[in-house]
């Protein structure tokens, strides 16, 4: 994006007022991403700042492939780039890429991510959970837990009584 307006400001020649405080800066294309990630170990912001414009697109891509949640997507973006910038060290350009790197860390935190939020019930939808007793039902027999929400959880091996009682298998 800044790359266009970029060149339509020099087309109409602006850019030429600003090229000494350009040129101060390597240019973001000109610089390999393995340099950045060196340069982000040494604590360089910028560099951090240019594989952010470059990457956060397509890790934000990845992200909401494995999520299906936007929001989600946007918080995993932060935290892989925060990643980047504690893990930089660990970085091996003899391994792989900077590009596959920045990628695998996405994918990975992206399926982490997505464990989690399944075992939370994020992705469950909200008209499909009905409840069994109401909550003035629940209330009177002092039940502060509404059945199912852990006191007793449907597998093979065990059967729910009313209420949410576990009951015997026998």
């Amino acid at each position: 994006m800044n790359g266009s307006i970029t060149i339509r400001l020099q087309e109409l020649g602006i850019a030429e007022q600003h090229e000494t405080a350009v040129d101060s800066q390597p240019s973001e294309t000109s610089v390999s991403d393995e340099a950045l990630i060196a340069d982000v170990c040494l604590g360089s912001r910028e560099a951090l700042g240019i594989l952010f414009r470059r990457y956060s697109r397509l890790v934000r891509g990845v992200a909401l492939r494995v999520l299906k949640d936007a929001s989600e997507a946007d918080d995993l973006v932060q935290d892989v780039f925060l990643l980047i910038h504690r893990l930089c060290k660990t970085f091996d350009s003899s391994r792989a890429s900077a590009q596959f790197w920045i990628l695998q860390m996405a994918f990975r935190r992206a399926i982490s991510r997505r464990r989690y939020l399944n075992s939370r019930h994020f992705y469950t939808q909200v008209g499909s959970v009905l409840p069994s007793r109401s909550s003035a039902s629940r209330k009177q027999s002092g039940s502060g837990t509404p059945a199912g929400s852990g006191t007793c959880r449907a597998s093979r091996t065990r059967r729910c009584a009313p209420g949410g009682a576990r009951a015997s298998t026998r």
